[in-house]
């Protein structure tokens, strides 16, 4: 009868120290399974201009590829940065990628008047709910506004308001 008690005392202990190693080392693999399908997506900058003006609107475009074993949807941020490393927004959007494939998005872009001319980088972040975010740069350079740059039907009309005076 001892015996049979001393037995049955061991297996219990024995489950109560094994059991839960055995959830922590499993729940680890389902953990590194979640990190290696959040981690593959890979965005890029596919097309957008070199040269824009302040107070603008432009397009840019993205690419996103999955290469995990879910579907995403990828949100996508553009900024300029400028060398202080200062940024300012200027659009974003989302996009629904299923696995194992690439998708692609136009995002309209503002630019805000008071953007002084110069050279800045057009930055694209791009994140998924719980992944990581990649990040793509270009050059850009922001042109000042010269009075040809003003369509002629405008300038008739500034010229004749100014005729009014």
């Amino acid at each position: 009868m001892i015996k049979r008690i001393s037995i049955s005392f061991v297996c219990l202990l024995g489950l109560l120290v094994c059991g839960p190693l055995l959830s922590t080392s499993h729940a680890q693999d389902r953990l590194s399974d979640q990190v290696k399908e959040r981690d593959c997506i890979r965005a890029y900058i596919l097309r957008s201009p070199s040269v824009v003006t302040a107070g603008t609107d432009f397009g840019a475009m993205a690419g996103v590829f999955n290469c995990g074993h879910n579907g995403v949807l990828v949100a996508i941020d553009f900024f300029l940065v400028d060398e202080n490393l200062r940024r300012i927004n200027v659009g974003h959007g989302k996009i629904g990628v299923r696995p194992n494939s690439r998708g692609t998005t136009l995002v309209r872009c503002s630019l805000p008047r008071n953007v002084a001319p110069g050279r800045y980088q057009l930055v694209m972040s791009a994140r998924t709910r719980n992944g990581p975010t990649q990040l793509d740069r270009v050059r850009i350079c922001v042109a000042e506004i010269t009075p040809d740059d003003i369509d002629p039907t405008l300038r008739r009309i500034m010229d004749a308001y100014q005729d009014l005076k």
